[in-house]
């Protein structure tokens, strides 16, 4: 004797299996972004900036390479161009990428050696796990539609193989 499933029982299993679906799916991307960072870490240069022509006030200085992403100046040394005398490193303070003056002392031209580290060219590691990742964004998009369609179709199956027999209707619906 074979027992019927009943419409309640397909219709679990079909939440049950989107569900581990999604949770797959979502630490999936979870990984990925994880591998996206590790390999962006891994990536870091460092450089040097020799002879950087700028100037030293109480208004700022941006160093040029700032929009470097990560960047991360150290300052070397910075040179009074006009006089050649070396600028103390009291004198002066480096917040972020700017340097600013910290003397009544200003030095209109100076020439700064700076060494910084950013995060350079990621190399094909990282533009496919970009890729990857912007693709899989583009799928969860598309995730709220699939559980309204199921919930949709969860909803019709059980009106139309529970609901409609009992009010007479279900017999003159063929295929149910």
């Amino acid at each position: 004797m074979k027992l019927k499933k009943g419409v309640m029982g397909e219709i679990i299993g079909v939440f049950v299996l989107i569900l581990v679906i999604s949770v797959l799916a979502g630490m999936t991307f979870l990984f990925t972004s994880q591998l996206k960072t590790q390999s962006k870490i891994k990536l870091a240069d460092t450089a040097h900036a020799t002879n950087e022509a700028g100037f030293i006030n109480s208004s700022g200085y941006t160093l040029l390479n700032a929009s470097l992403e990560d960047f991360s100046p150290t300052i070397t040394s910075i040179t009074n161009t006009t006089s050649g005398e070396v600028i103390p490193t009291g004198n002066y303070t480096l917040t972020g990428s700017t340097i600013t003056n910290a003397t009544a002392t200003n030095f209109l031209s100076a020439s700064i050696n700076v060494t910084y580290r950013y995060t350079g060219n990621y190399g094909t590691a990282y533009a496919a796990v970009n890729k990857t990742e912007i693709a899989g964004a583009t799928i969860i998009n598309y995730l709220p539609l699939l559980f309204l369609a199921i919930i949709f179709g969860a909803i019709l199956a059980v009106v139309l193989k529970i609901i409609l027999p009992y009010i007479n209707l279900g017999n003159q619906v063929s295929g149910f």
